[in-house]
């Protein structure tokens, strides 16, 4: 939102005295919800609780940038105090239809996102609950990577990982524009008793896979043969079997699933769970090729071309297969007690 055209625009009105005189006029000004609204009629101040604003960001960004430019400027807001997360909502929907904004924007501000992202810095990591919030904060708060010396998570990018863990690859690799949608698969990602942990253990294992396995990792002028299809299309599936996996093993509660946390920030200081853990990669992108080979030879023998995309449209088979589900079993004896 802060890259859009309306930026500069904006900043013209503020380019001379005659200009700033009629920002007033010219501008459509900030909406703010806020929980609760403060008065000092002495000092002629008004004191805002949990206030955020949902529309005039770009308004807000562009005069903050611009201090020397603001005498004479005046702003007009709209301020709403409410309890009511759904009226919340639906004042940042209905302020925002003549914007180009999404669901993903649309639902920033609601009570789990906030809560999440508390926690996630808790954790030491920055939880973008807008697309390129982060980048933004670096550029304009110094010191703002020390305050988070485990970087930025995308809540977009994990929600995709934790769709996968839940053995919705398909879901997670095909219907991505779903995740924030209410009606889509907002509810069961982001219902409101879910925890930073529970988004971050699948985010830590997706790239513990992707770095040391190189599941995911697209490179061009690669040669297209089965196990590179595995590894690329098929990182979500690897990643929906290993979920399968360490539910059955473990049997996943807050407690074990922050002991598994700990172990993926912290591989080398877990070699014998990683042992182990390692062998079961391996051996189930093996077990994904064969499954592969058998699945195009099917094809073939119809006339038919194989889709690749079939690793996760498939997963429901998949999973019922003889040596995949023997391969299951094998991991949960393999994996040690947390």
């Amino acid at each position: 939102m802060l890259r859009s055209k309306v930026n500069p625009e904006i900043e013209k009105q503020l380019e001379s005295e005659e200009k700033r005189k009629n920002f007033w006029f010219l501008n459509n000004g900030l909406t703010i919800v806020c929980r609760k609204i403060e008065e000092n009629e002495n000092e002629k101040k008004i004191k805002l609780f949990g206030a955020q604003i949902v529309n005039g960001c770009q308004t807000a960004y562009t005069i903050s940038k611009h201090p020397k430019s603001l005498d004479c400027v005046f702003v007009i807001a709209k301020i709403i105090q409410t309890s009511d997360p759904q009226f919340a909502y639906d004042v940042r929907r209905g302020t925002n239809l003549q914007n180009a904004i999404t669901p993903r924007d649309l639902h920033s501000g609601d009570f789990i996102q906030l809560k999440l992202q508390r926690e996630f810095e808790r954790l030491g990591y920055y939880y973008e609950r807008k697309k390129d919030e982060w980048n933004v904060w670096k550029k304009n708060t110094p010191g703002i990577v020390t305050r988070y010396p485990k970087g930025n998570i995308d809540n977009e990018e994990v929600a995709q990982y934790f769709l996968a863990f839940e053995e919705k690859p398909s879901e997670a690799k095909e219907e991505k524009r779903k995740i924030f949608e209410s009606s889509g698969f907002y509810p069961l990602i982001f219902k409101p008793t879910r925890t930073a942990n529970e988004l971050l253990l699948p985010f830590l294992i997706r790239n513990y896979i992707y770095k040391n396995f190189d599941i995911g990792k697209r490179t061009r002028g690669v040669r297209k043969t089965i196990k590179h299809f595995v590894k690329t299309i098929g990182d979500f599936t690897i990643l929906a079997l290993l979920g399968k996996i360490l539910k059955k093993k473990y049997k996943l509660n807050t407690v074990k699933i922050e002991l598994l946390v700990e172990r993926f920030e912290n591989p080398n200081d877990h070699r014998d769970f990683f042992h182990p853990f390692d062998e079961i990669v391996k051996n189930l992108v093996s077990k994904l090729i064969n499954y592969a080979k058998k699945v195009r030879r099917e094809y073939k023998s119809r006339g038919e071309e194989w889709d690749p995309r079939e690793l996760h449209r498939r997963y429901n088979d998949l999973v019922r297969d003889t040596e995949i589900r023997k391969l299951i079993k094998e991991g949960v004896k393999k994996l040690p007690p947390l």
